[in-house]
């Protein structure tokens, strides 16, 4: 059986699959000292190629989203988002149409939801806006 391409020890959180067929998911997991470490892969023909991620608290105390942007050399930009329970719906707005950025169930190992999204080509991630719903 080959190695996985991933880090032991984290798991996939996010997969998606996009109508060009270019597969991505986020991993997430706990670091030695407690961080909550977030990074997304792309799967591509020549292989997995990680993109980027952000670590830190699994979501600031006072907020009720964490979020990164960004992208390797040669790779699509993506927004990656982690968002208390109480958050149900995160749009993102600005450079295009709004578009829902689809989250996960809470995942029990971390308390929180994930999402992530690919930008499209001429989305500049400086101009995104992220507006959330929450659960009362």
């Amino acid at each position: 059986m080959a190695d996985s391409p991933y880090p032991a020890w984290m798991i996939t959180v996010l997969q998606r699959t996009e109508t060009d067929q270019l597969r991505w998911r986020v991993l997430a997991g706990w670091t030695d000292d407690g961080h909550l470490m977030t990074q997304v892969y792309v799967d591509g023909s020549d292989g997995v190629k990680p993109i980027g991620g952000f670590g830190g608290p699994a979501v600031w105390e006072g907020e009720l989203i964490n979020y990164w942007y960004g992208q390797a050399e040669h790779s699509p930009t993506f927004v990656v988002i982690r968002a208390r329970s109480e958050v149900h719906r995160v749009t993102m707005t600005g450079g295009g149409p709004a578009a829902e950025i689809a989250l996960s169930d809470v995942m029990p190992a971390f308390g929180v939801r994930f999402g992530g999204r690919r930008l499209k080509p001429d989305q500049n991630p400086k101009d995104i806006k992220l507006d959330f719903d929450v659960s009362c």
